[in-house]
């Protein structure tokens, strides 16, 4: 991402440094139709135009880091909250259970940070999938822990309300993603918010410029655009 920006600003100080330079070519202004041939201002038209296509690559490259910046820590996130998760449960087969439920403070926190990316994705994509796997792993994590304080107070003993926080965790565990295809629904979902765009008009702006290269390539620019 920060190499990307160092070369969109370098774009950008480029371009306006060869717009500044055809500006001031020799002969153009008032009457340039009498000093210079059509095509000599035809060439500097095209190089003026070519140097457009990069006119927005900072807002694309921006929207693009933006979206894959949110996709990546929204992974990362929920990847942690499922290793926390696991070894809480770790802990709880143990009969550990103060130290399960210590285990499941960094599941809240990574949660907590998958929500906080939630509602900057809100203002542009559907977050709907999203809402939904975070509310489901959060209340399964809320009945870990009414299971394992639950057993902590028991002493491990299978007491009434330790039989009614192992429904609620069975429940809760049945409700839970069954696989991945919810993680590919959200990232296919962060795309569509503008990353695809972004990389659509990248390439255009790259197309653009090659094109306009391609024609300009070997018919003499005059001397001080070179």
């Amino acid at each position: 991402v920060s190499d990307g920006q160092t070369l969109v600003d370098s774009l950008d100080d480029r371009a306006r440094e060869l717009g500044g330079r055809l500006s001031d070519l020799p002969g153009l202004g008032p009457g340039a139709a009498l000093r210079l041939s059509p095509d000599t201002r035809a060439r500097q038209a095209a190089l003026v135009a070519a140097l457009a296509a990069t006119d927005g690559l900072a807002v694309s490259w921006a929207r693009l880091t933006a979206g894959s910046v949110a996709a990546v820590r929204l992974i990362g996130d929920l990847e942690d909250h499922d290793l926390a998760a696991a070894e809480a449960a770790r802990l709880g087969r143990s009969a550990k259970y103060d130290e399960a439920l210590a285990a499941l403070d960094p599941a809240d926190a990574a949660l907590a940070g998958a929500r906080s990316i939630r509602d900057q994705l809100a203002n542009s994509i559907d977050v709907t999938v999203l809402d939904q796997w975070i509310e489901r792993n959060a209340a399964y994590d809320t009945a870990l822990r009414d299971l394992y304080g639950a057993l902590g107070t028991s002493k491990g003993r299978v007491t009434d309300a330790v039989k009614e926080a192992i429904a609620a965790e069975q429940r809760a565990k049945e409700r839970l993603p069954p696989d991945t295809r919810g993680l590919v629904v959200i990232m296919a979902e962060i795309a569509q918010g503008g990353m695809n765009q972004a990389v659509i008009a990248i390439e255009g702006a790259k197309g653009r410029l090659a094109t306009a290269v391609d024609a300009l390539e070997g018919r003499g620019l005059p001397s001080a655009a070179r």
